[in-house]
């Protein structure tokens, strides 16, 4: 009966120390597997995801930007948010590594123009990272698009997560991701690696497309005045730059014009001769018989006016022209006239007959010019100004030095990294030295 008891206890006893060794034995094996195991990293899985998003804003930019999109002058910048990128469908809505949207209106890409091709900066705003990337486009000879990324030869080209099926039109629905034409591989061997055959040597093919070479831009030439029968085409072009200035209203032309002007002046009648001091000469007006002690000088005086001042024995005045600046261009068939003011200086000499009194060192018999104050009219040509509205431009040149071209060269090198970074791409084409 003991026996009997003892055997049936012990059975209950050991299965329950079977399951916990067998317990302690699977916790040991989960912690080495955890131990050994590497498990990803989140921050690499964080950077991964907003570089995917970047990507995929850059890749959707460069569609957009189609030829009438690009900004015209050298300097100049558009601007596309995140947001709109998204209203024009180039986008699907992205999230952040917490599933949390990123600022679609801080996010936002920018084009510039620059001398020969266009700098593309695209700028990601999430949630606890920002960061952004700036990208040379243009419109070089392998672009299957208006424009695309710069190809850089010394590192392979970002691809983007989804590859796209066509181009979008203005404003395309993509069933996606952007809708990016596959890049082409910069340096990747049309054909297979040749395999080598012992003691044969060999030389590779390598080629490049070189774009059209140009000269310096000239200095702008000075302002010209434009005509529409000349028929410029205004803009930039690969060796002119022709601009419109601003529109002037300037003198065109002249036109003559006469005036008339009725005064009371002392007119020569005639004239006689007479014993005189030999040092001074002598007038006679209205019989009044004059020592002139200087004779007509200007005083610097001027006068604007559209009635002729009245000349008198020791003024007169001369006319120099249409003051312009008081009429400006309303100037009719009575302009202002500019006058200049002469003047002399006369003694009236008592004894008309004969020279005595005047203490004269020396006589001599001079023509003495006779006057009479008489009402005459006076005749004064000038040339009108003639208005019109002018326009200008300039333009500058530069000379085409090189045409665009492909360029081989054949190396004995197999991946030459020095033709590489110059921009050369091995053909898969090989033939033996010799």
């Amino acid at each position: 009966m003991y026996t009997e008891d003892y055997e049936e206890k012990d059975k209950r006893k050991f299965p329950i120390k079977d399951f916990l060794l067998k317990l302690i034995l699977i916790i040991i094996f989960v912690l080495l597997l955890m131990w050994l195991i590497p498990w990803p990293n989140n921050k690499t899985l964080t950077d991964r995801i907003f570089n995917d998003n970047i990507n995929d804003m850059k890749y959707a930019s460069i569609l957009y930007f189609t030829k009438d999109r690009l900004p015209t002058n050298i300097g100049d910048k558009k601007t596309l948010t995140l947001q709109e990128m998204l209203d024009l469908k180039l986008l699907l809505p992205f999230t952040d590594k917490n599933g949390k949207s990123c600022d679609s209106n801080k996010s936002y890409v920018t084009i510039e123009k620059l001398e020969s091709e266009y700098l593309l900066k695209v700028y990601l705003s999430c949630d606890d990272q920002k960061d952004y990337v700036l990208v040379h486009v243009g419109c070089y000879a392998y672009c299957t698009t208006d424009i695309c990324e710069k190809k850089d030869d010394t590192k392979p080209p970002i691809k983007p997560t989804n590859k796209p099926t066509n181009k979008p039109t203005n404003k395309p629905t993509p069933t996606n991701k952007p809708i990016v034409p596959t890049p082409t591989p910069t340096n990747k061997p049309i054909v297979p690696t040749p395999t080598p055959i012992p003691g044969v040597e060999y030389t590779y093919q390598y080629k490049k497309q070189v774009n059209d070479t140009y000269s310096a831009w000239t200095e702008w030439s000075k302002p010209i005045v434009y005509v529409d029968a000349d028929n410029i085409k205004f803009g930039n072009y690969p060796t002119i730059e022709a601009l419109q200035l601003e529109t002037k209203y300037q003198v065109v032309g002249y036109r003559p014009i006469t005036i008339t002007s009725k005064v009371t002046k002392p007119v020569q009648v005639g004239s006689y001769d007479q014993k005189t001091c030999t040092g001074y000469s002598y007038t006679k007006i209205d019989n009044v018989e004059y020592q002139v002690v200087k004779d007509w000088y200007a005083t610097g005086k001027y006068y604007t006016t559209d009635t002729r001042p009245a000349t008198t024995l020791e003024k007169d005045y001369v006319a120099i022209g249409i003051a312009w600046e008081e009429c400006k261009d309303t100037c009719t068939s009575h302009p202002v006239i500019k006058y200049k003011e002469m003047a002399r200086s006369v003694k009236k000499v008592a004894n008309t007959t004969s020279v005595d009194g005047l203490q004269c060192t020396s006589i001599t018999t001079k023509t003495i010019p006779l006057y009479a104050t008489q009402v005459t009219y006076i005749k004064e040509s000038f040339k009108e100004n003639v208005y019109g509205y002018v326009k200008y431009y300039h333009y500058r040149t530069r000379k085409l030095l090189e045409k665009a071209h492909e360029e081989e060269i054949w190396s004995n090198t197999l991946n030459d990294q020095s033709l590489i970074t110059k921009g050369f791409i091995y053909t898969g084409l090989y033939k033996v030295k010799g």
